[in-house]
């Protein structure tokens, strides 16, 4: 589905407040020798005080080549790469010192500059052990304009490029970090959201990558694309979280007609002429041309999805396939991706309706099927249990009305469920 962006356009880095430069002086101990802008960091300052900071940012030599992150009371947050270099030329025979990057508030983004802090600490210390580019103050000098332009560049453009000496440049550059995706569903239907992927691909991408791409069709589930290219399922969900990772990929729930979906607040977006999401929309699920399909119409298609509606029963209540012409699944998908509707999925529950000292544990149906009722607690869908136990939803009904009369032996004979024990409800969610 073309229609869905890759997340790295919705990227928000955290901005740069300050830029901070720091020596131990042999005599005065820690100070600040420059900071970008000038008076951020000030003893009785009355927005941050130094003296808080000094331990932070001249820690002890032991502790320096590290990436620490300090975080003050949610008022800012500090990240930083302290350097020491040992040599006979310095007094006390070590030069210490620190560039500190100071940001406010809980600085949720830092992780993103991390790499850029360590590249420009270490090119700084190969820049003092070849020439005493920091501890010679003629060279030193020119340190306040490259640590503005650092912090201009990367603030506006997220990248930099910036001059240390005439033979030295160095390249900076934010990377969006995301935390891991959450292991894949067995059930999941992964559907490609960035075009022109597969077209990327080459020898470098991985084996399983590069056999379960050609099967992801946007209505087989994991487990179904494994078992048809003969994949450890292990595998194909390893790689499944990489695609989802770098915004190939995004996940469904298997299309069915017996599926109910509701509409979610988002749903308004849809008539917002900025989104653009209407006119994808139309594109997408037309059979044939988008002409009627304007945003009142695919509005008012989406609006009649309801909970206790099947899909079924909505395409024949909106006229799908006499007075609008759309493709049904494609349409059904757009709005879960485009989070417009939501899936309301149900939920088996093993309820006890009388009192029994018998507790089940397990039943063994009198099919190849065998049902575990630890299952039946109203926290796996049928989704989930139809992938379990590789039958579709018609035959987990059985199997459910299978489980009741295995459990309700006196009942089989009454009429009405007279002296049924437990039975098996569905919950929606």
């Amino acid at each position: 589905m073309s229609s869905v962006r890759p997340r790295t356009h919705d990227v928000k880095f955290s901005r740069i407040a300050c830029l901070v430069y720091c020596e131990f002086h042999h005599t005065e101990g820690s100070k600040i020798v420059y900071q970008i802008p000038e008076g951020f960091l000030t003893a009785g300052s009355s927005r941050i005080d130094f003296d808080q900071l000094s331990d932070v940012l001249i820690p002890k030599p032991e502790l320096a080549h590290r990436l620490y992150v300090y975080r003050f009371s949610g008022a800012v947050t500090v990240a930083s790469w302290p350097c020491v270099v040992e040599d006979a030329r310095y007094p006390r025979n070590k030069f210490l010192w620190n560039l500190g990057f100071i940001f406010e508030g809980s600085g949720e983004g830092v992780v993103s500059y991390e790499q850029v802090i360590r590249k420009l600490g270490r090119n700084l210390r190969a820049l003092e052990v070849e020439s005493q580019f920091l501890s010679n103050p003629s060279t030193k000098r020119r340190l306040p304009q490259i640590l503005e332009q650092i912090m201009e560049d990367l603030n506006a453009y997220h990248e930099c490029q910036v001059t240390l000496d005439p033979v030295t440049t160095i390249s900076l550059k934010l990377f969006p970090m995301y935390p891991d995706p959450a292991p894949i569903d067995e059930w999941a239907v992964p559907v490609v959201v960035m075009p022109g992927a597969w077209g990327a691909a080459d020898a470098s991408w991985d084996l399983t990558l590069l056999k379960i791409f050609p099967y992801i069709n946007g209505v087989w589930s994991m487990s179904r694309i494994a078992q048809e290219c003969d994949v450890d399922i292990k595998l194909c969900g390893i790689a499944l979280q990489h695609l989802v990772y770098y915004g190939i990929v995004a996940l469904a729930d298997i299309f069915q007609y017996s599926n109910v979906y509701a509409t979610t607040p988002s749903l308004r977006l849809l008539l917002d002429p900025k989104t653009g999401l209407a006119i994808r929309c139309a594109r997408v699920v037309a059979e044939r041309t988008i002409a009627g399909l304007t945003p009142g119409v695919l509005m008012g298609l989406y609006a009649g999805m309801r909970h206790g509606l099947t899909v079924k029963q909505w395409a024949k209540n909106v006229g799908i396939g006499h007075r609008v012409k759309v493709d049904v699944r494609r349409f059904v998908l757009f709005g879960v991706l485009n989070g417009l509707i939501r899936r309301v999925h149900r939920y088996p529950v093993l309820v006890q309706i009388a009192q029994t000292e018998q507790q089940p544990t397990s039943a063994t149906l009198a099919t190849p099927t065998t049902m575990n009722l630890s299952l039946l607690d109203g926290n796996h869908h049928c989704d989930e249990l139809c992938t379990n136990f590789h039958v579709g939803p018609k035959r987990l009904d059985e199997l459910c009305d299978a489980l009741c009369r295995w459990l309700n032996p006196s009942a089989n004979a009454g009429k009405g469920g007279d002296g049924m024990l437990w039975r098996v409800r569905m919950v929606w969610r």
